[in-house]
């Protein structure tokens, strides 16, 4: 996929004034609006500082009409960009390591792939999620970089 067929208008804006990328927080289990994630760019565009209003919700970088029986997760949003530029659908950002690790089991998805960071926190977060959804008779992996867990 290329990033210009990328439609994420729904949940991702930018705010120039604030020089800031923001995004819709959403419960992940009535997609109701519950708070406002910010990226803030340096003027090069590197990651300046980010900031949550409510720490609840996800990022739907994949509509829910995509979500059907499986569903990929990332911490961040850049990483949940890169996974639906690699082709891979559907993707919501969970925005933390800790979001990760008490994301719900959600009626109906049989297949969840958890993108987790390769570090310690980012990989135990991703066992407790993936054995929980496990334990609940889901299928769960962990993809990681440079891992194999």
């Amino acid at each position: 996929m290329d990033v210009d067929q990328l439609d994420i208008r729904h949940v991702l804006r930018w705010h120039a004034r604030a020089q800031a990328i923001v995004g819709l927080m959403s419960n992940a289990v009535t997609g109701e609006g519950v708070g406002v994630h910010r990226t803030f760019l340096n003027p090069d565009g590197s990651k300046a500082d980010r900031k949550m209003l409510d720490r609840h919700g996800v990022i739907r970088l994949s509509l829910d009409d995509a979500v059907t029986t499986s569903l990929a997760i990332t911490e961040g949003i850049e990483d949940a960009l890169a996974v639906l530029l690699s082709g891979w659908s559907p993707v919501w950002a969970a925005t933390s390591s800790g979001a990760i690790a008490k994301f719900l089991v959600l009626g109906g998805i049989e297949s969840l792939t958890i993108f987790a960071d390769a570090d310690d926190v980012g990989l135990c977060a991703a066992e407790q999620c993936r054995d929980r959804w496990r334990q609940a008779g889901c299928e769960a992996v962990i993809a990681a970089p440079g891992r194999s867990v």
